[in-house]
């Protein structure tokens, strides 16, 4: 096995690992807070714009540090 190989087959091991951490925190998140108790009604765009609106904000932030770079190297 060379040590590209090796780094090759953690990295993609690490990539599922983290795939399915991420599938488990995000559903564990939304299960917590669209539990219903039965006392009131839940506010579904509240807990809505907090999940999407997370996810939106990430993608912003990433967006822009890859266009920052794209800047830098040039």
């Amino acid at each position: 096995i060379l040590p590209g190989e090796a780094f090759d087959e953690i990295h993609q091991l690490l990539c599922y690992l983290l795939m399915i951490a991420g599938i488990a925190i995000g559903s564990g998140l939304a299960f917590s807070l669209l539990t219903y108790k039965g006392t009131e009604p839940l506010n579904v765009s509240l807990y809505l714009g907090a999940i999407v609106g997370t996810q939106l904000l990430l993608i912003l932030f990433l967006l822009s540090a890859l266009i920052i770079g794209m800047f830098r190297r040039s």
